[in-house]
């Protein structure tokens, strides 16, 4: 489970990665937050209080690689369609699905909302049945996903 209650304490302390010591100081602040916000026998169920560093741009760009990976592979393997995105796509979903309190979190949800919801549509609109299909996905001048089938 993740959470971002004492994500305040940890922004007031921001530097780019911790010591060992400013770390145990701000695990004990986020402590002392968790008891403020919930009750001790939900507390009592929690092992340990990790601090996670907050995201860079670069670790952003990964994860975006990573999902949209197991996007294509889910499609592949359930459908036998191939997909391709533009850099575009990538740059979308960064400013679309990364949010600077929430940090990743939200990415998966934003790819489900459009790359998932554009490519079933497309599949029932164009009644798509045959293996081996390339379908790229772009953005287009009113900053929506879209796609289209790439012959080949």
């Amino acid at each position: 489970m993740t959470g971002n209650v004492g994500a305040n304490v940890i922004q007031d302390n921001s530097t780019v990665g911790f010591l060992r010591n400013e770390y145990h100081d701000i695990q004990e602040k986020v402590k002392k937050e968790l008891k403020k916000e919930f009750r001790p026998e939900f507390l009592n169920r929690i092992d340990d209080v990790v601090i996670f560093n907050q995201l860079e741009p670069e670790d952003n760009a990964k994860i975006v690689s990573l999902l949209l990976r197991e996007f294509k592979q889910r499609v592949k393997d359930s459908r036998g369609l191939k997909l391709q995105f533009t850099p575009k796509v990538n740059e979308f979903l960064l400013e679309k699905g990364i949010d600077e309190k929430m940090g990743a979190r939200p990415l998966k949800r934003t790819i489900k909302k459009t790359l998932e919801t554009k490519l079933a549509d497309f599949i029932i609109d164009y009644e798509l049945t045959k293996n081996n299909l390339t379908i790229e996905f772009d953005i287009d001048d009113k900053d929506e996903v879209d796609c289209y089938l790439i012959e080949k």
